[in-house]
């Protein structure tokens, strides 16, 4: 019986550790050493699930962490939209850039909170 309820509990805790895979199964995916063009929207998508993911976890509102976010992965969102805007030969728009990443980062961080998504996963 005591086997049993021990089994039962490392099998809960388990469960606790790896949060929701019907939420966390879709999540942050690691790119490492991945030379991507900068029209790639995986540059950027790869850095806001990273920063979203490792901020939820404070206490702030999902808005401020995705502020933050936002702010870590600047650089990324700039190269993106000027080569985006280079491609379709329009002046990059930063602003709309800036609020659509924003929008993402925002889902990303309560996606992250809502599935109780281990951190590992976004390293």
């Amino acid at each position: 019986m005591r086997r049993a309820a021990a089994l039962l509990l490392a099998l809960t805790l388990a469960a606790c550790d790896n949060g929701d895979s019907r939420i966390c199964g879709a999540l942050a995916v690691k790119m490492d050493n991945i030379d991507l063009p900068a029209n790639d929207p995986q540059n950027v998508t790869a850095c806001v699930d990273r920063w979203a993911a490792r901020l939820s976890k404070a206490p702030d509102d999902a808005t401020t962490v995705a502020e933050a976010a936002i702010g870590a992965c600047q650089d990324a969102i700039s190269r993106h939209e000027a080569a985006i805007a280079k491609d379709a030969d329009r002046p990059p728009d930063y602003p709309a850039a800036r609020a659509y990443w924003k929008r993402i980062a925002t889902f990303r961080a309560v996606q992250w909170r809502a599935g109780k998504c281990p951190i590992e996963r976004a390293k």
